[in-house]
């Protein structure tokens, strides 16, 4: 928390935890054997934050060079995690948008405008029973929660045949 609210690096040493304010992470690294503990930012070129954290079980725990070779690391890190999570988010969307199948084709740069494919596909109409007296009589979350889950149903029975939903009307 403290390394999200600061953008600045956190060290505690281990031997000396407080039972009420330090985090029960810190207590359980310690009881794992570990002796320091440091936690540093991941500042993206977006301006995201993520962070990276290190914990030694040697007696003397970190030194002065330990935690800048750590600094200079995270430097050299935060460009290609950036680069990984920008990755998994562009999959994602492709994913949701014209499903999985072709998704990975266009990050590879293989489908360009104008290009075809032939494929077995099928329309699936389905509907769930009494939706608009659930709509009108569950609070909204357990309604989402009921439609996630349908969903997820519907999903894993057209992927356990090899096949992908593309779209969810309705």
């Amino acid at each position: 928390q403290y390394v999200y609210e600061n953008q600045q690096p956190y060290r505690r040493l281990l031997e000396t935890l407080d039972e009420q304010r330090d985090p029960a992470l810190l207590h359980e690294l310690r009881a794992e054997g570990m002796t320091d503990y440091y936690a540093l930012p991941l500042v993206f070129g977006s301006g995201d934050l993520n962070f990276m954290t290190t914990a030694p079980a040697s007696p003397a725990g970190f030194t002065d060079d330990d935690l800048d070779r750590f600094e200079a690391l995270a430097n050299l890190l935060a460009p290609t995690l950036e680069t990984i999570q920008a990755r998994r988010m562009t999959l994602g969307l492709l994913d949701a948008f014209v499903g999985p199948r072709i998704s990975e084709r266009i990050m590879r740069g293989q489908v360009k405008r104008g290009d075809g494919d032939r494929i077995d596909a099928a329309f699936w109409y389905s509907d769930l029973r009494g939706f608009t007296a659930l709509s009108e009589s569950l609070p909204a979350e357990h309604l989402l929660q009921l439609l996630n889950d349908y969903f997820e149903n519907c999903a894993a029975a057209a992927a356990a045949r090899g096949g992908e939903i593309l779209q969810f009307i309705g």
